[in-house]
Parts: structure tokens; sequence; C-alpha cells
């Protein structure tokens, strides 16, 4: 099994592969730890470890279709989403495909793009708008997670970032669809 700090997507599996003195490294080596379950009796010496247990990654199939990377992205991030329900939040991208922004229409490809862009820039989290109070139910949502009990602290992000209007505005998390004001655009 792969390491509890390790993503794993669908499609990739994980061997281990074990390597007696003296150690060696895959070419798609991820982890390294020492297991001494193989190793000869100690004769204090050496410092060097009698084995080591390599993880490596190699893929079985195509690479995932985005559909599942965003759904896989979606699940992974579900707790820290609902953790800010009921906050302010500001979000950064909310995309399906066809729609068009920046000269872009945008494919699935292109969303897991962008919110891999956001993740890396922005810390990004995602969700699926039909989860939560938005008027549309079919959007890919990137949400930065620093929540606020006002909309003041998620637009100041937006201000701090450089990021404006149509870019970066605060919503408010919430599965109640009898709140009707979830959106605060800077100013």
């Amino acid at each position: 099994a792969p390491p509890k700090n390790h993503l794993m997507l669908p499609g990739i599996t994980y061997d281990v592969v074990r390597a007696h003195s003296p150690p060696t490294r895959a070419a798609t080596t991820t982890d390294t730890r020492v297991d001494d379950t193989c190793a000869p009796p100690s004769t204090g010496a050496s410092t060097e470890p009698a084995s080591t247990t390599t993880l490596a990654s190699t893929t079985t199939a195509a690479p995932p279709d985005p559909l599942s990377v965003l759904e896989f992205t979606r699940a992974a991030d579900a707790p820290v989403v609902e953790s800010f329900v009921g906050q302010w939040v500001p979000q950064v991208s909310a995309k399906r495909p066809g729609i068009e922004d920046d000269g872009i229409v945008y494919q699935l490809t292109d969303i897991v793009a962008l919110h891999q862009q956001l993740v890396a820039q922005h810390g990004a989290v995602l969700l699926f708008s039909g989860d939560y109070n938005y008027q549309s139910g079919d959007l890919w949502v990137s949400i930065v997670p620093q929540g606020s009990p006002t909309p003041d602290g998620a637009l100041q992000f937006c201000v701090d970032q450089g990021i404006g209007r149509d870019d970066c505005f605060a919503k408010f998390i919430t599965h109640d669809l009898s709140i009707t004001d979830t959106v605060e655009l800077q100013p």
C-alpha cells in the first residue's frame, strides 16, 4: 500500500520493491523506508541499512479520465469544504464543460488543470455546486480554505492577492437553500 501522505489516483497501482544490501532505488521511487525484517544480525560495524523497502508506482492503465480526477478530488476535499459550512470563503473559480472564459472554452481537462494551478497558488479545494447552495448545480468550484464570519474577510483575500472581481469573490458555504444572499462581489 502507498504511504498515507501520497495521493492515490484511479488507474495507478503501487508495488513494493525490496532491495537487499546494497540498497538500490527504482527510477520511479516515491518513498524509501528502512525495513529491518530481512536484515542479518547486526555486527555493529555498519550504519547502512541491510534492506530497504522502496515504493514504486507504475501505471497499469491509461491516465485517469478528467471526470474521475475531479470526482476523486471533490471526495478528498469534502471534509475540508464541510468545515467551512456557515462561513464566507474566497471563491476563485467556477467552471463547467462548455463555459467560455478568457478565450478558453473549458472542457474537463481544462478544469482539472485550472484547479491544480489554483491549488499550487492558493491551496484551493474543490467542491461541486450541486452539493451546496448555488444557482447552478453543475459547476466545479475552487475555493480558498480561509473562512470568515463576514464576506469582508474573504474579499480581503482577493484584494491582498491582487485577484480581480471577476475571478475572486466571497461565497457563503451552506446547504440551506432558503438563504438567498450567498455571494458578495468586490467593490
